[in-house]
């Protein structure tokens, strides 16, 4: 007969798993988002898809929120050799927005540079607890539709001032 112990650790295991939940050198995060799985990576090289992938890329892969929704948002290169089990525990090689509230950060895009086959942007973020900061993304076309192929921040550059 199973200890109560035993049975108490397994039925913690199980709701856990049922929960989609892994632990990570970061702490908890939800594998996947409740109520299903990740919206598919939208198809097309347009403007409005480019937009929309810089966008989920920010509001999953960088603010650390459902991580594993931002896999088919990245290029093999992002993947940096991780499965997708592996990107699903959060520790990826993407410079972080470590916010603690995720949902309230507020994202700002301006183009900067918009070619055939490429986009790049540079987002500032914005959060109550962390203040602003400023990156770059740069997206490809590859396959029939945009995916994040560089994400880092921007050095701080002051306007220049007048010399008096």
């Amino acid at each position: 007969m199973a200890r109560p112990a035993f049975r108490a650790g397994l039925a913690a295991v199980a709701a856990l798993s049922a929960l989609g939940v892994v632990a990570s050198a970061t702490g908890f995060h939800h594998a996947r988002p409740h109520g299903g799985g990740c919206r598919a990576a939208p198809a097309g090289t347009g403007a409005a898809s480019a937009e929309e992938v810089q966008r989920r890329f920010v509001q999953t892969a960088v603010v650390r929120r459902y991580e594993i929704c931002s896999y088919d948002l990245v290029t093999q290169y992002m993947h940096a050799g991780l499965t997708r089990a592996a990107w699903a525990t959060g520790n990826i090689p993407v410079q972080p927005f470590p916010t603690s509230d995720p949902a309230s950060v507020v994202a700002r895009f301006r183009p900067r540079e918009d070619r055939a086959g490429l986009r790049a942007s540079y987002v500032e973020l914005e959060s109550a607890d962390l203040g602003r900061a400023t990156f770059e993304v740069v997206v490809v076309a590859r396959g029939g539709r945009w995916l994040v192929s560089y994400w880092a921040p921007t050095p701080k550059l002051a306007a220049p001032t007048p010399q008096g």
